[in-house]
């Protein structure tokens, strides 16, 4: 994952699943609020088995990209200053 980026996740106890988290961090302004800015993100993906990966975007509360998954892939979603949700399901 690209720096300025946080994650954080939940897998499924026999790992075919998995759901991420992945937030936006530029730094921390006043009254401990978060700021961010707009960078390139890319998230890598590495399944143990074929799974399809599903990205929401939470800002706007759409998906924005469905793509199948065999082995390591990396989804690249732009410049974003946006928060992330991404879906890993076999």
């Amino acid at each position: 994952m690209t720096l300025a980026f946080q994650a954080a996740y939940l897998e499924s106890t026999d790992s075919r699943s998995l759901i991420a988290y992945v937030r936006n961090l530029a730094g921390v302004g006043s009254l401990n609020v978060r700021t961010r800015r707009a960078r390139p993100l890319t998230i890598t993906v590495r399944p143990p088995q074929p799974a399809k990966v599903e990205v929401w975007d939470l800002d706007e509360r759409t998906k924005v990209k469905e793509v199948a998954v065999r082995e390591e892939t990396q989804v690249r979603l732009g410049q974003t200053a946006h928060d992330y949700a991404l879906v890993l399901q076999p």
